[in-house]
């Protein structure tokens, strides 16, 4: 019972530690959008001026709230998983393997005496069905992202239709970078310009969508500069450190975040453009070391950073998406703890299932919901 309750206790340590940091990095939503060029009058000006048209703000409004909805995806259905649990433990009758006289039909309907659980069994049983399930709705997803539509690939390639890039620093230096820059130069445009641009794409007479020349890579581990973060928070710091007076001045507040908002999407544009004095960049693979211990062993240079192409799609560990293992052993200690406090699978599995999808899941959608508005700029009244 003590290891049990330790190995809860540390597992949920390690649920919450991910609850708050994959709600609290650094994430911006970089326009590469410009003006196409047409001029209409200013009408603040007392002269006949004119000013380029502004870009539209919906497309980075549109991206930011499909991240939100992304963020507590699963690679399994918990509803299932749970549904299925007390299908085969309670309606099959798989829980009496667990006596200590484990019936080999599971069915005790005729028999007068059913031994006592035994706990042991009883844990390795709630183990060994979570387990197979899990790996079953694994091989599903595998599948469906094979041969289907893979979720994190189509937020990939609508990073490209809207002409956006996604910048996440999940630590000080360290994060991901999705190069979403459109190919065609442009993304507000009608639905006759956006089909032939696809076209165009699509009959190969056009560059590809990665970073670098003639490249299809757009994901990336990035290792920023330190002067780059520098710039970075110089820029937020003013945000950050709002005292009460300035905090009744909506207008002003309102003011300078559309101002860090410009300086910023303009600070990580010039650094992938490499148009910035003294910081650079370079694009390159992980050693075979750093690859096996997950981790960066090379130093960049203080004016330059470092763009990992990315094997796969590593920024998802922000995401529920990239800890499924860890959301897994969390349901089934938690599961397991509950069923030995009570006894009962149905009780344990809905109580599991509450606490994780009802109230968890919706207190970390409220938290990235909040951090996306926060970090990236964007007023929250347009995130849903």
């Amino acid at each position: 019972a003590v290891v049990s309750t330790q190995s809860t206790g540390l597992t949920l340590i390690h649920r919450l530690h991910f609850l708050f940091a994959s709600t609290s990095y650094d994430i911006f939503f970089v326009d590469w959008e410009k003006p196409k060029g047409k001029f209409i009058p200013s009408s603040t000006s007392t002269k006949s001026e004119e000013t380029l048209t502004s870009v539209s703000i919906w497309r980075t409004y549109f991206l930011a709230n499909e991240w939100n909805e992304l963020h507590t995806i699963r690679k399994i259905n918990p509803a299932f998983q749970f549904m299925s649990f007390l299908f085969f433990t309670e309606y099959v009758g798989m829980r009496y393997l667990a006596t200590s006289q484990p019936d080999a039909f599971t069915d005790t309907s005729k028999v007068e005496y059913v031994s006592e659980y035994n706990v042991i069994l009883r844990v390795g049983l709630a183990f060994a069905v979570m387990f197979i399930l899990w790996i079953l709705q694994r091989i599903y997803n595998f599948l469906h992202e094979r041969f289907i539509s893979d979720q994190i690939q189509m937020y990939i390639d609508l990073c490209s239709i809207s002409n956006i890039s996604v910048v996440i620093l999940s630590d000080n230096i360290y994060g991901y970078y999705i190069h979403g820059r459109a190919v065609h130069g442009h993304a507000d445009a009608d639905m006759a310009e956006i089909v032939t641009s696809l076209k165009r794409e699509e009959d190969n007479l056009c560059s590809k969508r990665g970073l670098g020349t003639d490249s299809d890579q757009q994901t990336f581990d990035m290792v920023i500069p330190i002067l780059l973060r520098t710039n970075y928070n110089r820029i937020t710091f003013p945000l950050v450190s709002r005292d009460i007076s300035s905090q009744r001045n909506a207008k002003n507040e309102t003011e300078k975040q559309i101002q860090a908002y410009w300086h910023i999407n303009r600070l990580f544009a010039s650094f992938i453009d490499r148009s910035l004095d003294d910081i650079d960049y370079i694009i390159g693979d992980k050693l075979l070391l750093e690859k096996v211990l997950d981790m960066e062993i090379r130093e960049p240079p203080p004016a330059k950073g470092i763009l990992y192409n990315d094997e796969g799609q590593s920024f998802d560990k922000v995401l529920y998406y990239g800890n499924e293992w860890l959301l897994f052993t969390w349901d089934v200690i938690l599961l397991v703890m509950l069923d030995y406090s009570t006894h009962h699978f149905t009780f344990a599995a809905l109580m599991t299932w509450f606490i994780n999808e009802v109230i968890l899941k919706k207190f970390s959608a409220w938290r990235c919901q909040k951090n996306v508005g926060d970090k990236a700029l964007i007023d929250e009244r347009f995130l849903l």
